[in-house]
């Protein structure tokens, strides 16, 4: 590859600018915390690392931590890149501080440095140490050391390299993480037989390891036996000197061994137990556990589930033949009499039984008939198959992580035990497990070239990924060609990218889990650059996968345009001429009909919406065609509706540009574009509408109504208010038109209690306000009807704000037995329930009549010693104070007598005591508040900050007191504008106050 000499001379210069640079410069924060030494550690730029470290200031950012906790080192190790680690312990002088330095989640570079598997990393980092053990014995956030990382990275190499680099290797074979787990226990959970092997091998207290339990209480024995590990157990009976040991150790739980086996229901565990030591073995079983449960009850307990029925079966029974060969059949003898195996046979037969008889039977008695029985009762008939859990050769598994092919291609030969064809629980295959290592071409091409190996590039795990979405998922681009370059000479088919168009079982393709990796991996542009070359070539060998949707009915292009990816997204056009000569757009389309998804080209539009990228949009636009505009998806949303819905005002700009008319208007459907502006309260979308299509303000929605009807129903009060600054002729034509139901916007507003909507449209004098329904209702009709017994504060708005309007109401809706006078607002009260209401204004009422009686005779400042007269009497706040007080006691002593009245039993008299008493109420509450405001300010105004203050702190909660109160004062109906007008603001603030302006 010929190098551009250029690039050099910009990375000197790069070079040279940063040797000049100020260090307070280079100090500077990056995103995540990151120092411009991260950055350049990540990069793998060794030059720029070292011109900075270059500079004497400069080294403390060898110690800065980013968001994560990590240093520079950190960050190296981790991007594996081996000359900037050496650099960075070479330029410092606290080698052991940043080496012993733990990020946010405890770990130390070696911990890194061992998780990713790159021994000459840890061997370097080693080295460098003067306290290697301290290295190996530091602990990460879960309690692990550097060993338990290796272990459970089934690396090998790895763990040998570190026990051989500890002078104290039993203390790191011992060491037991935050779950209490050795080293062992780990190697043991994971199955893995060679690493378990080792650790053993490695320990000179073997016996040690192997009786060590974890914060459960088990040994590495139940661990192996309770995940099913038949060669790990063996081995670790193998390696015990003393079986017998390990064989009556109980876990927190009281479990031996063979209860875990019993439980588990794995036969050839047990027997393997048992034969290790039969003698102890047969004495074990009649050992209980904390729940008093013997291994042979756990295996009867669990034969009641049917879909285990045979497994543990055949565990009981060859627990009952030990049993039996070990004390005459005494173990067994759980129920005597033939009565038992009368009934058993009985029901096992489908037989009745005696009278009385419930056909419940011990499953232990079933269990010894079984096995007594001359007949094999244990062959029932065909059974419900289960799934077997599949495994691959931990030595092959083992073969695939070294790249060992040489152990791969004998076994390809060995023809009597084909074990290339095992796979892992999640059916991987050995291809699948190759592609998804880095720098693994040459390995994966060796594997290819072995025939039998060649069926695995079509074959599916468990997730539905060929090895090909592997690949892809791990940003292998080598692999990635090679695989797709394999199929193009290998797979006969009409198109080469079948591979390419293969979905898992979330309906991604290979495509997709680049792009959705590529925006997964945040602000890491050297893992981002790796999936974009991905991306790039996969869209190279099969445009037409770019239209292909996910189970998210996200396409590849919706991705790439989601994500604000220009320059993919440039390419997906650049590419739309497959060879054939078809376009991308005419490949979207042919797969829109052979599929039953309707919505397939629409998705890279939303998708530049989502991301409101002006540039990608129009990339998008100029690469389909106009008639793709007019495809709706599940929801009945043209792309046109869906950029309207939110309000993207450059999108709809976009669209209408295009010579299309369908797209704005198209067939008949339950909101068109502008009517959802609407609904959303996007007014300069809507102002865009009526600009280009002025005649769009008289479309209809499938029930009728116009955009005046869709903001009234919804509340959106600004943009009604927009709508009725128009003054046109349009809508002085539909503010009064009537939907299929007959409701005008005002009826609506007042079904949906929006009292702001109703307020404006009352004040408009070209509102209709007596048009009736279908139902023969006007708005207040409706505000009255529509409301319960204890109506809401929004629905009392409501009515509020449509009772000013002047003239006769429609007739009320009577209810049987119902008083008339009760039918309106807020009315239909039972007696008691007025009695109720009207006992709590009066006890309100009488204490403020009893505090202003008492308030008059304690004047504030008091009186004068001559005369009687009061101290402040020429004070203009005393004047208010006496006023206020006065107002207040009378207003509540009328309030009483009135609310007195009501108590006569009458429910007219409730109703009018009622209407009456509440605003004399909160006018004399409002007078009480206003006098001891006054009271306050007359005995401090000698100190003048703290007089004012209280006059501040007074004034603003009489106001809120008046606005809470507001309702309730006002007279039934004033058709004067005058005093409409006054009222009209208050009102409003009201609303806002409240939170009743859903806009």
């Amino acid at each position: 590859m010929e190098e551009n000499p250029e690039r050099y001379k910009d990375f000197a210069f790069i070079l040279e600018k940063l040797r000049d640079t100020e260090c307070s410069l280079l100090l500077e924060r990056f995103f995540d915390s990151n120092t411009l030494l991260h950055v350049a550690a990540s990069l793998g730029h060794d030059q720029i690392v070292e011109a900075i470290l270059s500079i004497q200031q400069c080294q403390e950012l060898l110690t800065a931590k980013n968001s994560s906790g990590d240093l520079p080192l950190h960050v190296a190790v981790n991007a594996q890149h081996l000359p900037i680690v050496q650099l960075l312990l070479q330029s410092s002088d606290q080698r052991q501080e940043i080496l012993t330095a733990k990020n946010s989640s405890g770990d130390l570079p070696l911990h890194v440095a061992v998780k990713a598997g790159y021994l000459r990393m840890v061997q370097l980092l080693l080295e460098s140490s003067d306290q290697r053990q301290e290295l190996l014995t530091a602990k990460n956030s879960r309690g692990d050391l550097p060993l338990h990382v290796a272990v459970n990275a089934w690396h090998l190499p790895m763990v040998q390299l570190l026990l051989q680099s500890s002078d104290q290797r039993q203390e790191l074979l011992t060491a037991k993480n935050s779950s209490g787990d050795h080293p062992l226990h780990v190697a043991v959970n994971a199955g893995h037989l060679r690493m378990v092997r080792l650790l053993l091998q490695s320990s000179d207290q073997r016996q040690e390891l192997l009786t060590a339990k974890n914060s459960s209480g088990d040994l590495p024995l139940q661990l192996a036996v309770n995940a099913g590990y038949l060669r790990v157990v063996q081995l670790l009976l193998e390696s015990s000197d003393q079986c017998q040991e390990l064989l009556t150790a109980k876990n927190s739980s009281g479990d031996l061994p063979l209860h875990v086996a019993a439980n588990a229901g794995d036969l050839s565990i047990v027997q393997l137990l048992v034969d290790s030591n039969v003698d102890v073995a047969c004495k074990l079983l009649k050992e209980k556990n904390k729940e008093g449960i013997t291994p042979l009850q756990l295996a009867l307990n669990k034969k009641d589930s049917r879909w285990l029925e045979d497994e543990y079966a055949d565990v009981a029974k060859f627990l009952i033949e030990i049993g039996r060969k070990a004390e005459d059949g005494e173990l067994m003898e759980f129920e005597s009499g033939s009565d038992c195996e009368s009934k058993m046979k009985k029901q096992k037969y489908g037989l009745k039984g005696d009278k009385g008889d419930k056909g419940v039977m011990s499953r232990d008695a079933e269990m010894r008939i079984a096995v007594n029985s001359n007949k094999p009762e244990l062959e029932r008939g065909p059974q419900k198959s289960k799934d077997k859990v599949t495994s691959m050769d931990p030595l092959l598994y083992e073969a695939v992580k070294s790249k060992n092919i040489d152990f791969i291609r004998i076994r390809a030969e060995d023809t009597e035990h084909p074990a290339l064809s095992d796979k892992t629980p999640e059916l991987n295959t050995i291809l699948h497990l190759a592609a998804a290592s880095s720098n693994n071409n040459k390995f994966v091409q060796e594997i290819l070239e072995i025939q039998l190996c060649q069926k695995f590039v079509t074959e599916k795990n468990s997730n539905g990924d060929l090895p090909l979405h592997v690949a892809a998922s791990a940003g292998n681009m080598q692999v990635v060609e090679l695989l797709v370059k394999w199929s193009d000479e290998h797979l006969q088919d009409h198109c080469n990218c079948v591979p390419l168009m293969e979905k898992n079982m979330e309906e991604n393709t290979p495509l997709h889990l680049a792009l959705i990796k590529k925006f997964q991996v945040g602000r890491n542009f050297a893992l981002k650059a790796k999936y974009n070359k991905v991306a790039l070539f996969l869209v190279d060998k099969c445009p037409e996968v770019s239209f292909y949707p996910n189970r998210e009915r996200k396409t590849p292009l919706y991705l790439a345009t989601e994500g604000g990816d220009e320059e993919l997204t440039k390419h997906m056009r650049k590419t739309n001429f497959l060879p054939k000569g078809i376009s991308i757009a005419h490949a979207a389309f042919n797969y829109l009909m052979t599929t039953t998804n309707k919505s397939i080209a629409r998705a890279a539009i939303y998708g530049s919406f989502t991301a409101r990228k002006e540039a990608i949009l129009d990339t998008v636009l100029e690469s389909l065609p106009n008639d793709i505009l007019t495809m709706k998806d599940d929801k009945g949303m043209t792309p046109l509706t869906y950029a309207a819905s939110i309000g993207y005002l450059r999108g709809v700009e976009s669209i209408l540009k295009k010579p299309t008319i369908p797209c704005v208007y198209g067939d008949h459907t339950r909101y068109y574009p502008i009517h959802m502006a609407t609904w959303k309260g996007h007014i300069k979308v809507v102002e865009k509408f009526l600009q280009d299509y002025p005649d769009m303000i008289e479309l209809l929605t499938d029930a009728g109504q116009n955009i005046l009807h869709v903001a009234a129903m919804y509340g959106k009060a600004k943009m009604l208010a927009y709508m009725l600054k128009r003054h046109d002729l349009k809508v002085e034509m539909l503010i009064n038109n009537k939907d299929q139901n007959g409701n005008t916007p005002l009826h609506l507003a007042a079904m949906r209690r929006h009292p702001m909507v109703v307020s404006m449209l009352t004040w408009d004098k070209r509102v209709d306000l007596k048009a009736l329904n279908n139902k023969g209702e006007r708005a207040l009709d409706i505000a009255l009807n529509y409301s319960g017994e204890n109506p809401s504060f929004r629905e009392r708005l409501t009515w509020e704000a449509l009772r000013y309007v002047s003239g006769p109401r429609a007739p009320p809706r009577r209810v049987s037995g119902e008083n008339q006078q009760c039918s309106k607002f807020g009315m239909t009260l039972s007696t008691d329930k007025y009695k109720d209401r009207t006992g709590t204004l009066l006890l309100v009422a009488t204490l403020v009549a009893t505090v202003t009686f008492a308030a008059a005779f304690t004047m504030p400042g008091g009186y004068k010693e001559s005369g009687g007269m009061a101290q402040f009497l020429e004070k203009p706040m005393f004047h208010v104070f006496v006023i206020s007080n006065s107002i207040a006691m009378y207003s509540a002593i009328t309030a009483v007598v009135t609310l007195i009245w009501a108590y006569l039993d009458d429910l007219n008299l409730f109703i009018v005591a009622y209407k009456f008493s509440v605003p004399l109420l909160g006018l004399a509450i409002t007078m009480v508040s206003l006098a001891f405001m006054a009271g306050n300010y007359l005995v401090l105004r000698d100190l003048n900050w703290l007089a004012y203050l209280v006059l501040s702190i007074g004034s603003f909660f009489l106001f809120t007191l008046s606005i809470i109160f507001f309702p309730l004062c006002l007279p039934s109906s004033s058709p004067h504008p005058i005093i409409r007008y006054i009222l009209r603001y208050p009102f409003h603030l009201l609303i806002k106050f409240t939170g009743c302006d859903t806009d």
